[in-house]
């Protein structure tokens, strides 16, 4: 996704998490958080679930991600597997 689509995908999650027509139902203790991940990137290409798996994945004691995708690579405070 490119800076454009970033921005733009952000910004509707915001626009959507606001809204007072809309109800909010957490799926999980780490969303909030992934959002703020998958917002700030600026050196990567992440989807919003890749932004979750950095997440998790910097909670944990190592954090090391298996992946192919080398945009984990790239990732502060993640580990990639080869």
């Amino acid at each position: 996704m490119g800076p454009t689509g970033l921005a733009v995908a952000t910004a509707v999650a915001r626009i959507l998490l606001e809204a007072r027509e809309v109800e909010f139902v957490p799926c999980s203790e780490f969303f909030q958080e992934t959002l703020e991940t998958f917002h700030i990137q600026k050196e990567t290409a992440l989807s919003f679930t890749d932004a979750a798996i950095v997440t998790i994945a910097r909670r944990q004691k190592e954090s090391k991600v298996a992946t192919f995708d080398k945009d984990f690579r790239r990732v502060e405070g993640v580990s990639v597997i080869p």
